[in-house]
């Protein structure tokens, strides 16, 4: 379908919907009708920038007016959630926050280029690190708030599961340095497809013993799982290649 009249369609069927929702409510929650009213003049006000930036118009060039007005929209919507009593406790404060939603319409002709931007960033080896290390913290923390008991923890489970991308990442973003100042220890690491796993089990295995003998048994449990995590990745991809070789020379 045209972009120009796909923009079209919604701004027609963005008021109707709209209006249906307030009818269907019966207008009795006035802050959840201001809500949805802001959210539909923001789109409208999306839809026309859309038109003028598909069309070509000069009026599209007009950054600073559309930018204080985005800005304002923000600052409206942050100020109305905060004035909320109890908003942390307030699940009410997500019709508050509705309008910064319809903001996203105003950078809809980016999606298409979204892709190719994640993709470019997943293939370096430092965000990966960074995004593995922020969910690990983020499911030993809730492991933390949410004790098991005897029973397995699987906030912890995934959390050392996590800790094992943290090393795979982190070893082949080191590795150029390893390769070009440390030649004996790259070739120790790199040596097969499962061996940089390897050296992680037998790195945490010795932490686990000082662990042990400083009596933080907890903490020594919970490295040794990740330990077991990647020893049996790296059995698992240094069988394969081993197979894969095999099948290669037969």
């Amino acid at each position: 379908m045209n972009a120009l009249l796909l923009n079209r369609l919604v701004g027609l069927i963005a008021p109707i919907i709209a209006y249906m929702g307030l009818v269907l409510s019966g207008w009795e929650n006035l802050m959840v009708a201001k809500s949805v009213l802001a959210t539909l003049l923001i789109l409208l006000a999306g839809v026309v920038w859309q038109e003028l930036r598909m069309t070509k118009s000069s009026l599209h060039r007009l950054k600073y007016p559309i930018g204080l007005y985005l800005l304002l929209v923000i600052a409206w919507s942050v100020w109305r959630a905060l004035r909320l009593e109890e908003w942390y406790h307030n699940p009410e404060i997500l019709w508050y926050l509705l309008p910064l939603a319809a903001l996203g319409y105003f950078w809809i002709h980016y999606i298409s280029n979204l892709g190719k931007v994640l993709k470019w960033i997943w293939n370096r080896h430092l965000p990966q690190v960074i995004f593995w290390l922020i969910i690990a913290n983020l499911l030993y923390w809730q492991g933390l708030q949410h004790p098991s008991g005897h029973r397995e923890n699987y906030f912890f489970t995934f959390g050392g599961i996590a800790v094992v991308f943290v090393w795979a990442n982190l070893t082949q973003l080191v590795k150029p340095v390893l390769t070009t100042h440390w030649h004996k220890m790259a070739d120790i690491i790199y040596g097969g497809a499962g061996t940089h796993y390897i050296v992680g089990f037998i790195l945490i295995l010795m932490m686990v013993a000082l662990l042990v003998v400083l009596k933080l048994e907890v903490m020594a449990e919970q490295l040794a799982v990740i330990g077991y995590y990647m020893l049996v990745v790296g059995v698992i991809l240094e069988a394969w290649n081993l197979r894969t070789d095999e099948k290669i020379s037969s």
